[in-house]
């Protein structure tokens, strides 16, 4: 998801106002808006969170440590615990990623045939998508393990 569209999503719940008085310096209603616009449109404004986003990146760029203790302050001062979890390197078949996407695409296609979805239906094809990208993930962590170790031997 790009930073306009958690303004997007916000503005769908929210007045701009809500959100405007919480900042530190008050920002106009037009302002918020404009953070919700995507990037071509001739209204939109860079967004703190696409800021916070670049700030990140450069602290990752810098150090691992530096960017994991900023990340780790914005979760945990937002409410959150954080817990790293180590996945374990382990061998996943280009045919499984192909069956749990293909699980999860089928599911949304089932979803929009008739143009209306269920509670249900969207917490069934959340839960396909989790599963879908819990095998990317192990297939991600399995391939940088395989790119480090040959790393160290080239």
């Amino acid at each position: 998801m790009r930073g306009f569209e958690f303004y997007r999503r916000f503005l769908s719940f929210r007045s701009p106002i809500a959100l405007a008085n919480r900042l530190s310096k008050k920002k106009s209603e037009k302002t918020i808006y404009s953070y919700s616009m995507p990037p071509d449109s001739p209204f939109h404004r860079a967004n703190p969170i696409d800021e916070v986003k670049i700030t990140l990146e450069a602290f990752r760029e810098a150090d691992e440590k530096l960017f994991r203790d900023a990340a780790n302050y914005l979760l945990e001062n937002t409410g959150y615990e954080v817990t790293k979890i180590k996945i374990q390197p382990e061998y996943i078949s280009p045919s499984t990623i192909l069956k749990e996407t293909s699980e999860a695409s089928l599911m949304a296609v089932k979803n929009e045939e008739d143009g209306k979805i269920t509670k249900e239906e969207a917490n069934a094809e959340l839960k396909e998508i989790e599963e879908a990208q819990d095998v990317l993930e192990r297939r991600k962590v399995f391939l940088m393990e395989k790119l480090k170790k040959r790393g160290k031997h080239a």
